[in-house]
């Protein structure tokens, strides 16, 4: 890299900076005027309003702390819906504690949550539709990102209903369980980089087609890490959650099971299946051990890893500079290296 090249990578990674300091301080400001304030809505890494900074830097570069008032907008609509789906999941898991911390069902109950779920989707739209009002964007750029917003809850309530339906069969299936991770976490992953993106107004179809590709496959390997952790790290997940939670014994999906069963001898499948209806977690553990699944899906997701860094630097024959590859690139490496330490701490 030259000079020039390294000068314009450290910028991007000042703005980003300066941008997750702004939406900080917006985030605050809006959580105070929310019905509740409940501290779920403000720990978290704040993955998703980085990637509507790099969505929107990939077809526009900051020049000043203006510009980034609309991404701004578009990365609080996006947190909201997030968060939304975590307190829902903590609801639907009977999950009393999340980061060490109590969960909004856990203060509240499953009525509130689930009524000031709607409200905060309702915020969401509400800050959308003031962009629209109020901040220079066009007519064909809002809808596009009204449309991506829509298809966003659509898909996120489509995979959670899909994984609550799961049975005996399909909870083994991987098809199934990828299409899952792809409309519950993957979606909303892509579709920050699209948000972003649209918001730049510098786009076509093919590169809108590839960032989103960029996106579901960051959401894929992030989902299956993060499906790892109550396997390999299951004192951590107990501090994390007031309990070992593997999904799996609740009926719930796990992609590391899914890559497990099929190599399971009949005598072990009879096990995981009544590890299962009993909560045995210690079986579970056990034979994810036995048969060294963490190693084999970790080696697949280095392949992906790979493979997102390559479609990243690929951005430069769209509208990307290549410093914003470098720098992309860079950030992605980052956070799938932390996912690493923590399955191996």
């Amino acid at each position: 890299m030259n000079e020039l090249d390294r000068i314009k990578t450290e910028m991007f990674h000042k703005n980003e900076k300066l941008f997750l300091e702004a939406f900080s301080a917006e985030w605050n400001s809006l959580i105070e005027k929310l019905y509740y304030n409940q501290v779920q809505l403000m720990i978290g890494n704040r993955i998703r309003p980085r990637l509507v900074y790099w969505g929107y830097t990939a077809g526009c570069y900051v020049q000043k702390k203006d510009q980034f008032l609309v991404p701004l907008k578009i990365a609080m609509a996006i947190e909201l819906i997030h968060k939304s789906s975590i307190l829902l999941d903590d609801y639907i898991d009977n999950d009393r504690v999340r980061r060490g911390q109590p969960t909004f069902f856990a203060e509240y109950g499953d009525k509130k949550t689930v009524i000031f779920v709607l409200n905060i989707l309702g915020n969401a739209i509400q800050v959308i539709n003031d962009l629209n009002v109020n901040d220079n964007i066009t007519p064909t750029n809002y809808q596009h990102i009204m449309q991506t917003l829509a298809n966003t809850m659509k898909d996120m309530s489509l995979g959670v209903l899909k994984e609550l339906e799961l049975n005996e069969s399909s909870q083994f299936d991987i098809n199934t369980i990828q299409d899952i991770i792809d409309k519950e976490t993957s979606a909303l992953l892509s579709n920050s980089l699209l948000f972003g993106y649209y918001a730049s107004g510098h786009h076509s179809t093919i590169s809108l087609d590839h960032i989103e590709l960029i996106g579901r496959k960051c959401g894929y390997m992030f989902q299956t890490m993060n499906d790892l952790e109550p396997l390999c790290q299951a004192a951590k997940n107990i501090e994390y959650k007031g309990q070992l939670n593997t999904d799996f014994a609740s009926k719930r999906k796990n992609i590391a099971i899914t890559y497990l069963y099929p190599q399971l001898n009949t005598i072990d499948k009879c096990k995981l299946l009544e590890a299962q209806e009993t909560h045995d977690n210690k079986m579970i553990l056990y034979l994810v051990k036995k048969y060294d699944i963490a190693q084999q899906i970790l080696e697949q997701m280095n392949l992906v890893h790979e493979n997102i860094i390559s479609l990243i630097n690929e951005m430069k024959y769209f509208d990307a500079s290549e410093d914003w590859c470098i720098g992309f690139s860079g950030l992605i490496s980052r956070l799938y290296y932390l996912c690493l330490e923590r399955l191996n701490e």
